[in-house]
C-alpha cells in the first residue's frame, strides 16, 4: 500500500509542478496485481494504476469515484 501511496501522490505533485514522470513498469505491474487484482491492464500499466485510483479517465472507462484496494494479507482472499 506504502508503494502504491508514494506512487500516486508523487503523480500528484508532479502534475502540480507540469514535470510528471513514471515509474518502472514492473513497479506498477506488481503494485496493480497486489493491490488491484480485479483490475485488468489496459494500455500501460502505470495509467491503468493511476486509473485504478481515480487519478485519470480513459476514453474507454470513466474515472473511478468509489474504489478500494484489496489489502488481505499475501496468499490470503
Amino acid at each position: 500500500m506504502g508503494v502504491v501511496e508514494a506512487l500516486v501522490h508523487a503523480y500528484d505533485i508532479t502534475r502540480g509542478l507540469d514535470c510528471a514522470q513514471e515509474p518502472p513498469e514492473d513497479l506498477s505491474e506488481r503494485a496493480l496485481a497486489r493491490l488491484f487484482p480485479d483490475v485488468p491492464v489496459v494500455g500501460a500499466p502505470w495509467s491503468t494504476l493511476l486509473w485504478a485510483t481515480g487519478r485519470t479517465e480513459t476514453p474507454d472507462r470513466p474515472r473511478r469515484i468509489d474504489w478500494r484496494w484489496h489489502g488481505a494479507p499475501h496468499g490470503r482472499g
